[in-house]
């Protein structure tokens, strides 16, 4: 994304919206932004995914974000749930891979309610801090 830009992949109106990314870069190349912003009760899911972002990975608020690998059975289920359109044997091909999230400044920011899953091999790497809570606290699992 070009300097200019804010975020990656975002809901930014709607209610109980999904947002799902598999195996994928999500990267920022300019000097400021974020990977990702779940807002209006929607869920943001990543499972697999490589984050390099200058300042934040995912802003929370009002939403859910859950950060995981991209496991053979987490795979078939959302091959089910979001009809991917999958064979058995694409499934089988596809490698385990941990989300990684690198950030200049914050891991996860949140404002308000928030729902925060991280999960299997996640790793998280920021050089400031890797939550960033700016008002109530969130709810993790």
């Amino acid at each position: 994304m070009p300097p200019s830009v804010g975020g990656v992949l975002s809901i930014d109106v709607g209610q109980y919206d999904r947002l799902t990314a598999i195996d994928s870069k999500i990267r920022i190349t300019g000097s400021s932004g974020y990977g990702t912003f779940a807002i209006g009760d929607s869920t943001n899911a990543f499972y697999g995914d490589d984050f390099e972002v200058p300042d934040y990975a995912a802003i929370v608020a009002g939403g859910s974000l859950l950060l995981g690998a991209s496991i053979p059975a987490t795979l078939a289920r959302l091959n089910g749930q979001l009809d991917l359109g999958l064979s058995p044997q694409e499934l089988s091909k596809l490698p385990r891979r941990p989300t990684t999230i690198h950030s200049g400044r914050f891991g996860i920011m949140v404002w308000g309610h928030a729902e925060i899953s991280i999960g299997d091999d996640t790793l998280i790497q920021s050089k400031l801090t890797t939550f960033l809570i700016k008002s109530a606290p969130p709810t993790s699992a």
